[in-house]
């Protein structure tokens, strides 16, 4: 899986004036990248989950099975 990390400059919100570097990963997925800027990112063509680390997630059906919940507790 491909993968890169993209650097942005974010104005600070507690400092007025100053800004800090946002990194986020993307990872090319049939053939788009996707933003992983969120707890989950799903791949639109495929259905394939990854974290924000841009880590490919286990099948959904799996997800709980340690626990008992459903996928569904878990997103």
């Amino acid at each position: 899986m491909e993968t890169r990390t993209i650097v942005e400059k974010v104005p600070s919100r507690s400092y007025p004036g100053e800004t800090y570097e946002r990194r986020t990963k993307e990872v090319k997925c049939c053939g788009s990248w996707l933003r992983c800027d969120r707890f989950t990112v799903t791949c639109d063509a495929c259905g394939s989950d990854f974290n924000q680390s841009g880590h490919r997630l286990a099948p959904r059906s799996q997800w709980g099975e340690e626990t008992g919940e459903h996928w569904s507790e878990c997103y």
